[in-house]
């Protein structure tokens, strides 16, 4: 593990893989666990029991809520705000950039998507800048997300479409 920079807090019950970099101003809540080959940068919070797999990139001011599941070679991209109880599948990648504006509203004002609290997202999913997942909302493998994701639905495809309502029994 490598650590740069002050103003880290790691708890002692967290779990840290070998060939972590976490950079300065990290923090790690209770029961953590970091698995093997992953960056968090600067200014980064990851709430109580969360897990973040291995060879996963975490952007600067990322704050990831509690009981959060991040699987492995995911990028989560700067400020970025993942909610609690989230299941993120493996090769999940989130987008920033202004330039990818045109794919949504070519507003250059463009922020970091946000998933909200028990959003379930499958493997492979890409999220386009700016979108929001809703609460409860379930996206399908492979998807394209270019728009905001309402509470409780299930969307897939490219680009990823509302498909049925997600029934309130499967809610957490």
């Amino acid at each position: 593990m490598s650590i740069k920079g002050p103003h880290t807090v790691i708890h002692p019950s967290c779990h840290i893989g070998q060939f972590v970099v976490l950079q300065r101003g990290i923090i790690l809540q209770e029961n953590v666990k970091v698995w093997h080959n992953t960056l968090i940068r600067d200014n980064t919070v990851v709430e109580h029991d969360a897990v973040i797999g291995d060879h996963v990139y975490i952007g600067q001011g990322v704050t990831i809520g509690p009981q959060t599941h991040i699987f492995s070679q995911s990028h989560i991209t700067a400020y970025m705000t993942i909610k609690e109880k989230v299941f993120i599948g493996p090769m999940f990648c989130s987008m920033n950039d202004p330039h990818m504006a045109f794919l949504r509203n070519n507003d250059p004002d463009i922020k970091a998507p946000c998933i909200l609290k028990g959003a379930r997202i499958a493997a492979r999913v890409t999220v386009m800048p700016g979108v929001t997942i809703g609460e409860n909302a379930v996206v399908g493998a492979n998807s394209l997300v270019t728009k905001d994701i309402p509470e409780g639905e299930l969307w897939f495809g490219q680009p990823a479409r509302f498909i049925k309502k997600v029934s309130k029994r499967e809610w957490l």
